[in-house]
């Protein structure tokens, strides 16, 4: 199947990846994940108010079974080093060799959450399986940044020096330690991914208020009253809604697709940005 414009829909995350360009395991930069399907991004109808929602249907387990094939997929495929001399060729910045460093270090984060919030929804744990998918969906949206980052670098033909910069705080960025430099705001860069995908913000707007404290994270799940006897009874699982596995797998499908998505792009734009850096002869 060939590769399909992500942003030839504004309603819909197509992120179809070429079959057949998977290198050899051992390659230190593990440059692609083979995959040759379309994912879609949930809209925000088909996600029902939490109250509507029913009891576990088929649906579901086909959702858990899809999103636990994504992760599967990408689990066996996680890449295992970076080498900088494979660049050598190309440039002496290391500006690339960040690049890939950022891509790889936040996949095997999303791996961990996608791969824990389906064993969480799979036990009926649903905020806690909501809140990983919620993490999930931030490391694709820093992988999505450093896409249209080197995107714009290459269409420009040089690499500016805050290009150095916001590498840096996608390595190493901070909130709390001052000798570190900032991290970029998690959500600009959802804001961000969501010009392309639209839907991204959104969902995870619903998903942050089953992983904060708020009515959906906490009695909309835990508790249910009696409005006879206005007694709360509580328990997991005690409301029998599936509203929360159904938005969270929605979104953790569609999330992964951005992922490989993203992640292949930045391969193939791996030469033409480190030959971008060159131009300005940046060696350190």
């Amino acid at each position: 199947m060939g590769q399909i414009d992500p942003l030839a829909s504004a309603k819909q995350t197509l992120v179809g990846i070429s079959e057949g360009r998977w290198a050899a395991r051992c390659s230190p930069l593990t440059p692609h994940l083979p995959i040759g399907r379309v994912v879609l991004w949930p809209e925000m109808s088909e996600c029902p108010a939490m109250e509507k929602e029913g009891l576990k249907t088929e649906e579901d387990s086909m959702l858990l079974a899809e999103a636990r094939a994504h992760v599967q997929h990408i689990t066996a495929n996680l890449p295992v080093a970076v080498d900088p001399l494979e660049m050598m060729d190309w440039t002496t910045s290391k500006a690339p060799y960040w690049a890939l460093i950022v891509r790889e270090a936040q996949t095997w984060r999303a791996e961990e959450f996608a791969r824990a919030a389906c064993d969480m929804f799979e036990r009926g744990d649903l905020v806690v399986g909501v809140s990983n998918v919620r993490g999930a969906v931030e490391s694709v949206a820093v992988i999505w940044y450093l896409k249209c980052l080197m995107e714009a670098e290459i269409e420009r033909g040089s690499v500016a020096e805050e290009t150095y910069d916001k590498l840096k705080q996608l390595l190493l960025g901070s909130r709390v330690e001052a000798e570190l430099p900032q991290a970029i705001n998690a959500v600009t860069m959802l804001k961000l991914a969501d010009k392309d995908v639209p839907g991204v913000w959104r969902n995870y707007e619903l998903m942050s208020e089953m992983g904060h404290p708020n009515y959906q994270g906490a009695l909309g799940v835990f508790g249910q009253p009696d409005r006879e006897t206005l007694i709360t009874h509580f328990g997991r699982g005690i409301r029998k809604n599936m509203y929360p596995a159904k938005l969270g797998l929605r979104c953790l499908i569609g999330a992964l697709g951005m992922l490989e998505y993203a992640y292949n792009k930045v391969a193939d734009m791996n030469e033409p940005f480190s030959r971008a850096c060159g131009i300005i002869g940046e060696a350190t």
